[in-house]
């Protein structure tokens, strides 16, 4: 999110208004919110009462930011539009399927078509016991297990086993009084063969109680799909208990959608960009700082300028 010089005392109160909304529409206490956002409790209930100030001292606009993140309301312009792309469509409604009927799913998405926008968006629409954490080299299997639990206000003491025993008796706490909980693995793709085979173990202890979803790019199931015709160890049986809940995002683009959005119109402006980018990823960059710089100097968005950004021979 952008810097902003000074939260104005109305943007504030909008904030504060944007969050009560979004807690009474969710069903979500301020506790949650805490969770969510990182911002201490203390403030949010001031905020919630249209206190700004702690102690004497007044809240950071860092925390007001925080909570304008999480619960949708914008404060700075934004060049780059929302756009419901027909692959974030298709994932949104994969992980809602999942959550609501206790599934099993492995979504693979190709690099560049959004596939870590189309978890915040499904995380922030369905804030109530959904849990995420992002998988990368050097996070080790232990903090994981921990982040989850923290999330769910477990107790992050013991070894990965213990820790996965917890997570299964506080997800089938959940389930047991009506949630639906889900938990995502994302950029699962960067897994260690350890952390996949104790995801059968997890799998084993929350099946029952939790959805679990995985998701990654098609790498992960080269990975997966190396380990088994090795037969390494734990590999056969993991791929079993997630195999038939495995969906592909299609790879091919439609950039008409944000083509319609921005006002592209001219077929040689949508040309070069088809030929420039391969995925929504490499589009967005390409376009959003020529969007940003347009804006700034007052001149028309259009290829002449998108050209001279960058140093592109015009016609």
């Amino acid at each position: 999110m952008s810097t902003l010089t000074k939260l104005t005392l109305e943007q504030k109160n909008e904030i504060g208004a944007a969050m009560k909304t979004y807690l009474k529409l969710h069903d979500l206490s301020l506790g949650d919110l805490s969770r969510d956002t990182k911002v201490n409790g203390a403030y949010l209930s001031l905020i919630s009462n249209g206190i700004y100030e702690s102690n004497g001292a007044e809240i950071g606009d860092k925390q007001f930011l925080m909570i304008a993140e999480k619960v949708g309301y914008t404060i700075v312009k934004r060049y780059w539009p929302n756009v419901l792309t027909p692959q974030l469509k298709e994932g949104i409604a994969l992980l809602e399927d999942a959550k609501e009927n206790l599934k099993t799913l492995t979504l693979l998405c190709p690099t560049g078509l959004g596939k870590t926008h189309m978890i915040d968006l499904f995380c922030n629409k369905n804030p109530k016991h959904t849990y995420r954490v992002t998988v990368n080299g050097d996070v080790t299997i232990s903090h994981l297990l921990g982040m989850l639990l923290k999330q769910m206000q477990g107790e992050n003491v013991g070894g990965i086993s213990n820790k996965v025993e917890r997570l299964g008796h506080k997800l089938r706490l959940i389930r047991l009084s009506g949630g639906n909980p889900i938990v995502i693995f994302d950029e699962m793709e960067n897994a260690s063969p350890k952390l996949i085979r104790t995801m059968k173990g997890l799998y084993d202890a929350v099946c029952k109680y939790a959805s679990i979803a995985i998701v990654a790019t098609p790498q992960y199931q080269r990975k997966l799909d190396r380990m088994s015709q090795r037969d390494a160890e734990g590999f056969p049986q993991f791929c079993r208990r997630f195999k038939a809940g495995t969906r592909y995002l299609v790879a091919d683009p439609e950039f008409n959608v944000f083509f319609d959005k921005l006002g592209i119109k001219t077929a040689s402006f949508k040309a070069l960009l088809v030929d420039l980018c391969n995925n929504y990823g490499e589009l967005h960059d390409y376009l959003e700082p020529v969007l940003r710089e347009a804006d700034k100097r007052q001149v028309p968005f259009d290829e002449y300028v998108f050209r001279l950004y960058h140093n592109l021979p015009n016609k």
